[in-house]
């Protein structure tokens, strides 16, 4: 029984976005599918076979890292700090460190303001969420305030 609670305690600590997650990893998917479809039944041709096989699958990968990338935003939280990873990086913040959360009805992601005077983004708290967004960025707010 205390494996059980201590993964769930885990899961919850762990916020990825809901659709900004499933949509990029569906449409990497969906390029990796289609271009070994393709590269399979593609019509012959010497020029337009070699052009074809070396192009076709280097363009693909190019997308599906660019995807991924998309993809990789999410929040890890504990009592001790807040793990923020966005596309190309990943901070580890006290919770003093965070003066206020900032999530505005228009805003594309939730953001954090700092106490070294930055800003930084959020971008695994998406609008795109809903009301689950938004109840994560109350429970961070909660978490600056004590």
């Amino acid at each position: 029984m205390p494996v059980v609670s201590s993964k769930t305690e885990m899961q919850s600590n762990l916020y990825r976005p809901n659709l900004g997650r499933k949509i990029p990893l569906l449409l990497a998917f969906l390029v990796l599918a289609l271009t070994i479809f393709a590269v399979i039944v593609q019509p012959g041709g010497e020029f337009f076979s070699y052009v074809w096989r070396v192009t076709m699958p280097v363009v693909s990968a190019i997308v599906i890292l660019a995807l991924l990338l998309v993809a990789r935003p999410h929040l890890k939280i504990s009592k001790e700090e807040l793990i923020v990873v966005n596309m190309f990086n990943r901070r580890h913040l006290k919770w003093s460190q965070i003066l206020a959360v900032r999530f505005a009805k228009d805003a594309p992601w939730a953001s954090l303001d700092l106490a070294d005077g930055t800003r930084l983004n959020l971008m695994a708290v998406q609008n795109s969420d809903g009301q689950r967004a938004r109840m994560l960025a109350v429970e961070l707010a909660n978490r600056c305030s004590e």
